[in-house]
């Protein structure tokens, strides 16, 4: 959701350097109801975070932008995807096509940094050390 509000105040983050995006997201285009995550359901129904994806209930792939859209228009700031594979709230298979498919079109190789260790969603001293050496990288 973060990554939905920067995009769309341009005039805000044209001074950040870089995004840390953690605990994955699943693209909406395939976050159908049979999904684990239960689909976009869960942001238009369960959690009321965006009302009108209910709109698209059933047509998905109509969906107007998503993730990967989102992450190719903020390139060339730098960019940390920390997925952890036992997310309950995102697809690992269809986020490491998303990070396939934007790493093969992107022309700066370097911008995108994806992380998919085999753990659970949690923000703790082993991940913050994880944004830390990122950010002690990137920064040089």
């Amino acid at each position: 959701m973060a990554a939905w509000w920067g995009c769309t105040r341009q005039h805000l983050i044209l001074g950040l350097w870089g995004w840390l995006l953690f605990s994955g997201f699943t693209p909406m285009r395939t976050d159908t109801d049979q999904k684990s995550t239960g689909g976009i359901r869960r942001l238009w129904e369960w959690h009321h975070v965006l009302p009108k994806l209910g709109l698209y209930h059933d047509t998905e792939t109509e969906i107007a932008y998503d993730y990967e859209d989102l992450i190719k228009m903020t390139s060339p700031r730098n960019i940390l995807i920390y997925s952890p594979k036992n997310d309950r709230f995102a697809d690992t298979e269809t986020i490491n096509n998303c990070v396939e498919k934007i790493q093969l079109e992107s022309q700066n190789k370097d911008y995108l940094e994806y992380k998919n260790p085999d753990d659970f969603s949690r923000f703790q001293k082993d991940q913050e050390d994880v944004v830390m050496e990122w950010l002690r990288n990137k920064i040089k």
